[in-house]
């Protein structure tokens, strides 16, 4: 959740209509350098902040109401929503730093671009950083448009809203891609369809989140990252795998993945407890920085959002959201 500055991803199509639409204006995106904090082994530093609690609903509002009015095409109530001066990180890599007026060129081209646009609400809390003293909005939803090609596309993403004088400052956007034949549709009995009423949870459901990351980031601890695991796994990965599984065969599959990497360093930016009460669930929400090289020396950089249901202590399931920081 803190602002780290990656460098701009290759065009996509959606990048190929904001360019359009800035050079058009005469402006361009800023570049940006990654730059990541080395933290000691012994010592666990979180980035930006590993202290949040609950605040204003207020401050969901504002992300809520940017998101209603991107779907019903409103630029106007989506511009009231903006500061004078707005950050995007997209999660295909794209940053953007500008005035209030060059960010509404972007949010009108994606707007063309995703024609019919559907944005379910399966989660939302109002959480503040108590050591920055920043506020957020945090998001899970999932975008359903067609291209002006005709092309049908469905994305689930986590979004992080700094709310600064009741305007969004900064969004921050993971993406996970759903698995194949996946199909979200609303919920009707309720505005979002897992849960928009979460509370403080202990702090010590985060260990076994800890505790697996760092055994992960060490290929010759992958059987101590095991322990951290309930007897049976749900993992849905950024890129629309998704495995449900014994813990040994989830091991047999993370030794698989991660077998060929010389080095693994995983830097957390932020994390937090949550419990949702009205669904009776303990979740730990991650912000991590992972840098990973092969045995060629290829190295590869995603920031990642995980977001860990615990059982009893034990890690019954992660989603995992990804936002690219180099060219592929």
């Amino acid at each position: 959740m803190h602002q780290p500055k990656p460098i701009p991803m290759k065009n996509t199509l959606f990048m190929a209509i904001i360019m359009a639409f800035l050079y058009s204006c005469g402006g361009a995106p800023k570049e940006y350098n990654v730059v990541v904090e080395v933290i000691p082994d012994d010592v666990q530093k979180f980035i930006y902040s590993a202290s949040f609690k609950p605040t204003n609903w207020a401050i969901y509002d504002v992300c809520r109401k940017f998101m209603d009015a991107l779907e019903s095409g409103d630029l106007a109530a989506v511009e009231s929503t903006f500061a004078d001066s707005v950050s995007l990180y997209l999660a295909d890599g794209s940053v953007f730093d500008s005035t209030k007026d060059s960010i509404m060129v972007i949010a009108a081209g994606y707007m063309d671009m995703a024609q019919n646009l559907n944005i379910t609400h399966h989660a939302g809390m109002s959480m503040r950083s108590t050591d920055m003293k920043h506020d957020w909005a945090l998001a899970w939803i999932t975008e359903s448009y067609t291209t002006p090609e005709g092309v049908e596309e469905q994305i689930a993403f986590q979004e992080n809203y700094l709310i600064e004088s009741g305007k969004i400052r900064t969004i921050r956007q993971y993406a996970l891609t759903l698995p194949a034949g996946v199909v979200i549709e609303d919920s009707p009995d309720s505005e979002f369809t897992y849960s928009g009423s979460f509370e403080k949870a202990d702090e010590s459901l985060r260990e076994p989140v800890l505790g697996w990351n760092n055994a992960i980031s060490t290929p010759t601890d992958f059987d101590e990252a095991a322990q951290y695991l309930a007897d049976s796994v749900t993992i849905y990965l950024m890129d629309g795998s998704m495995f449900n599984a014994s813990k040994d065969s989830i091991m047999s599959l993370v030794n698989v993945m991660l077998g060929d990497f010389t080095s693994i360093d995983v830097q957390f930016d932020a994390i937090t407890t949550v419990h949702s009460k009205d669904q009776n669930q303990d979740w730990v929400l991650s912000w991590t920085n992972e840098t990973m090289v092969n045995a060629a020396g290829e190295e590869e950089n995603v920031l990642v959002h995980e977001d860990y249901l615990i059982e009893d202590g034990k890690i019954r399931m992660v989603r995992q959201f990804g936002m690219k920081t180099s060219p592929e």
